[in-house]
């Protein structure tokens, strides 16, 4: 009886502990937004950042600059001059945009400001393709109804 006991009791640790080393917290380089997400940290560099990134992740995404970012109550607000900044300039801001992963629709967002990292943010499929224009510099306009 005491074999069986301590054969269950092994299984169940060595089955706890792979359980533990599985979800723990990503190896870089990473190949997925949501494993980079769990990595990236205020005040990295881009260039820390990118080093995070497997050459297949970094093929997703775009360094857009930027005039101004904000972040209120967990939403971020980007200032883009409308046509965008010309090629070769930087500005004070940047946004690493990333188009979704396959098969998800969420578009992932790396906020800095200097090239130190701010934060992050993900926006679901219609909030993605609008920010994209605005790092684009593309005009937004958006119409209500109004209510009876």
């Amino acid at each position: 009886m005491k074999k069986i006991l301590a054969l269950g009791l092994t299984t169940m640790l060595l089955i706890t502990g792979f359980l533990v080393a599985c979800s723990g917290t990503p190896k870089p380089p990473v190949s997925k937004q949501i494993n980079l997400d769990k990595l990236v940290t205020e005040n990295m560099t881009i260039e820390e950042v990118n080093a995070l990134m497997t050459p297949a992740l970094k093929a997703t995404y775009t360094l857009y600059q930027a005039a101004q970012v904000t972040q209120n109550v967990g939403a971020w607000a980007v200032n883009v001059p409308e046509g965008g900044f010309a090629a070769g300039v930087t500005a004070d801001y940047q946004v690493m945009f990333f188009h979704p992963d396959k098969g998800r629709t969420e578009y992932y967002g790396i906020f800095f400001k200097n090239g130190l990292c701010m934060g992050t943010g993900w926006f679901g499929s219609s909030g993605g393709q609008l920010m994209e224009k605005v790092l684009k510099g593309q005009s937004v306009t958006t119409t209500t109804t109004p209510s009876s």
